[in-house]
C-alpha cells in the first residue's frame, strides 16, 4: 500500500516475522543502491489487497505508514507521500502541508491542484 518503503519504515509498521515470511514467499523484495527499498514483487499483488480492505482499515494502514515515515528522516518523497496519505485517510491536517509539497516540484502541483478541487470543485488552476 505504500511502497517503495525503506526498511526502517517498514519495521515501523510490520513485524520482523511478517516481512521475512512476505520475501520468503516471494511477495516482497528488498533493492539496494544509494537508499535502500522494499517493494512488492509485482504491482498486482498491492492491487488485489487495495481491492480487499475496507476503506477504514486502508485509511489505518495509511495513517500508520505517514506516522511511520514521519518518526524517522523523511525524505523530500517521503514527506509528501505522508501528506498524501493523511490526506487521503480524512485527516484534513494534511492540507495545511500543501504549500510545502508544492514547492518542491516535479508533479506536485498536480497534488495541490486535485486536493483543492476534493476541497472546492469550483477550485481553477
Amino acid at each position: 500500500m505504500g511502497e517503495p518503503l525503506r526498511p526502517p519504515v517498514l519495521r515501523g509498521v510490520a513485524a520482523p516475522e511478517v516481512v521475512t515470511s512476505l520475501e520468503r514467499h516471494g511477495v516482497i523484495t528488498s533493492r539496494g543502491g544509494t537508499i535502500a527499498e522494499v517493494r512488492l514483487v509485482h504491482p498486482l499483488f498491492g492491487e488485489v489487497v487495495r481491492n480487499r480492505v475496507p476503506t477504514s482499515r486502508l485509511n489505518q494502514i495509511q495513517l500508520s505508514l505517514a506516522d511511520a515515515v514521519e518518526a524517522g528522516e523523511p525524505t523530500a518523497a517521503e514527506s509528501f507521500r505522508a501528506a498524501v496519505w493523511r490526506a487521503d485517510a480524512g485527516d484534513h491536517d494534511a492540507f495545511l502541508l500543501e504549500p510545502v509539497a508544492a514547492e518542491r516540484g516535479s508533479g506536485e502541483d498536480e497534488f495541490t491542484f486535485h486536493r483543492a478541487k476534493r476541497i472546492d470543485p469550483g477550485h481553477k488552476a
